[in-house]
């Protein structure tokens, strides 16, 4: 059997978007007959890995020699690294957000609305797939249907315990009587105040570890972080309100901006929240993307890797 290892980055610092955009590829690899692992830098990850049906996890000293391909997502891993690595496999395919480690890959994909604009030109690399048309969104946020029960669907990742969600909640919550989710992943623990009101409010409610696809769903408007959610909230039809909050989503605003998302280069509550209440009076996003992108990026890569 073909075998495939993702060696993807994840933690308390950099959340779960490297995680969430592999794994959907991994799914697209697994129905094409390939065993695919995983090394994970933190076990935050675990319960999504499993969510996805995917229990094979190493340790980076048991890293088998005999690779059919490797797939490796994170900014955090050095060219030394990969270039290491790189060793144990025939294929390597690098999810590479900045263009800053010219590495020896087979592929590169960045999915990201800048991608076409960053050089790899000193990579030494076969082949690029770049931009929205090689999106990492999973399936099923493009059949969901949607009900509209939650008027804001509100998630700033797997870093955020309340810093940068409670405050927009607050003055969202003074300035408005819609119903309010905030979406909190299963490792992060919301601060105790905003536990509290949850517990206490009628349109205020946490949603912790819950569906994201389903909730988008229900959801008229996304605000949160210009990285992978963004994306998932277009495939579902959802308005967005986003803001940078690590520096490589500061190169998606301005590609945002031009699709008239309200979005900024910065957290700003006053902005923000601005923008959420006049968010009904401004169409829908017209973004169209292809339901079936990662099935079409993993038939590229099993087409390379057999030439």
């Amino acid at each position: 059997m073909t075998s495939a290892l993702f060696i993807i980055d994840c933690g308390l610092t950099s959340g779960l978007g490297h995680v969430r955009r592999s794994l959907v590829l991994a799914d697209a690899i697994r129905r094409d007959g390939v065993d695919c692992k995983f090394y994970i830098t933190s076990d935050i990850a675990l319960p999504l890995l499993r969510r996805f049906g995917f229990t094979d996890i190493i340790d980076l000293d048991n890293i088998p020699l005999d690779l059919d391909l490797m797939v490796i997502d994170g900014n955090s891993f050095t060219k030394k690294q990969i270039n290491n690595w790189k060793i144990s496999t025939k294929f390597l395919c690098i999810i590479d957000d900045n263009g800053n480690r010219p590495v020896n890959a087979d592929v590169i994909v960045n999915p990201n609305l800048y991608a076409k604009s960053i050089s790899y030109s000193k990579y030494d690399t076969k082949k690029l797939l770049l931009g929205p048309d090689y999106h990492l969104v999973s399936p099923e946020f493009f059949t969901s249907g949607s009900d509209n029960t939650i008027e804001y669907l509100i998630s700033f990742g797997g870093t955020d315990d309340g810093r940068l969600a409670g405050p927009l909640i607050k003055k969202l919550l003074s300035k408005s009587d819609k119903n309010i989710v905030w979406a909190v992943p299963s490792h992060i623990c919301p601060q105790s105040e905003f536990v509290a009101m949850a517990g206490v409010m009628n349109n205020f409610s946490i949603e912790i570890d819950g569906n994201i696809s389903e909730l988008f769903a229900k959801s008229c408007c996304y605000i949160g972080g210009a990285g992978t959610m963004v994306f998932e909230a277009l495939a579902s039809k959802c308005r967005v309100i986003s803001c940078a909050i690590v520096s490589n989503q500061d190169k998606n605003i301005e590609f945002l901006k031009e699709l008239e998302i309200p979005a900024f280069r910065q957290f700003d509550v006053d902005l923000m929240v601005n923008a959420a209440l006049k968010i009904n009076d401004k169409p829908n996003p017209e973004m169209k993307l292809k339901p079936d992108a990662s099935e079409s990026i993993a038939l590229k890569i099993r087409s390379w890797m057999k030439e």
